[in-house]
């Protein structure tokens, strides 16, 4: 079971940058122990348990709130997203600036495609990479208006914290904080299940792209609203598509269950994703994957850019999944 000391320390490092998260731990777990020992120094011998709880107690609120010390640490201002919502707002970016970019780029590279009778790759990049930024910039401004709006709502946010130096820390300096502030769920837990639900809301999405209709997106007349993928693909295709999905589904369930990472959940995922990229692109280099119809308005094989774009977005999760494993090790490390 963590201690209030574990909890505090994990408070502090999971708002402070990646990179930094080692040595702040490592910095942060020295200062209170020394500051402990000072006090028990000066205690009445015979205390037991009770007061060695007392003793960090005391020790840690007089350190105060972890947001503000990780703000002191971090060295960054912050004053648009506060402390207590910038974990969140980073987090959230992460995951919504690359999905809409990626639905931008293929979304404008299609209808570039489709539009232009002599299409070449330079007009395709051109086209779909400076319409996809304004995209990009739209969906970061919506997502930071919505946090700076959430900030100065809500009584969290409200909240001010001075720059206070950890070694001049003292209780007077620092705004009132309590060890029952602490959070009793495991830092990091709460993202791994947030990770696994949106994962979980994507795989749904990715199961149903071979039912959706060109009504869908308004361009019905392309092949007379039939499906974006080949009716006539063998049923071996789908089948192996859907259970690919599935097995990373079942990855994501056991996510939420645990609110923990490990070895061999990540290992899941890593070799699933690359199964599904493999898989994906023998298809598209022997079957008729896009409907004929919209393939025959094409002068750009769709394989040209699907399997480039397949494996961008394969590589981009598989360092996203190391780095994030990276860091549920750091935050658990005294587990």
């Amino acid at each position: 079971m963590r201690t209030l000391t574990d909890r505090y320390v994990h408070a502090v490092v999971r708002r402070v940058p990646e990179a930094m998260r080692p040595e702040v731990t490592a910095d942060v777990i020295a200062m209170i122990a020394d500051m402990v020992e000072a006090r028990q120094d000066d205690r009445t011998a015979g205390a037991g348990a009770d007061g060695d709880l007392a003793v960090e107690v005391a020790v840690l609120e007089e350190l105060g709130d972890p947001a503000v010390l990780a703000r002191e640490y971090s060295d960054s201002p912050q004053h648009l997203i506060g402390p207590q919502y910038f974990p969140v707002y980073t987090w959230f970016l992460m995951w919504v600036l690359p999905v809409v970019l990626v639905i931008a780029l293929v979304a404008h590279g299609l209808s570039y495609t489709l539009s232009t009778p002599d299409a070449h790759i330079g007009g395709l990049l051109g086209t779909a990479i400076g319409q996809s930024i304004p995209a990009v910039l739209i969906a970061f401004a919506a997502v930071t208006l919505l946090f700076a709006i959430i900030e100065r709502a809500t009584p969290m946010g409200a909240q001010s914290g001075g720059r206070v130096r950890a070694s001049a820390a003292s209780p007077g300096h620092r705004p009132q904080w309590t060890v029952d502030s602490l959070e009793d769920v495991p830092p990091g837990g709460a993202s791994v299940r947030a990770d696994a639900i949106v994962s979980l809301v994507l795989l749904v999405l990715l199961a149903l792209v071979p039912f959706v209709p060109t009504t869908a997106v308004y361009v019905g007349g392309l092949n007379d609203g039939e499906t974006f993928v080949n009716p006539d693909l063998g049923l071996f295709w789908l089948i192996g598509y859907w259970v690919l999905l599935a097995v990373t589904a079942v990855g994501a369930v056991l996510r939420i269950r645990r609110r923990r990472l490990s070895t061999g959940l990540v290992a899941l995922d890593m070799i699933t994703d690359l199964v599904m990229a493999v898989f994906l692109t023998i298809a598209l280099l022997t079957q008729d994957v896009l409907h004929p119809a919209i393939e025959a308005l094409t002068s750009l094989p769709v394989e040209l850019w699907a399997i480039p774009l397949i494996w961008a977005i394969t590589i981009w999760d598989q360092v996203s999944t190391v780095r994030g494993y990276r860091t549920h090790l750091a935050a658990h490390g005294r587990s």
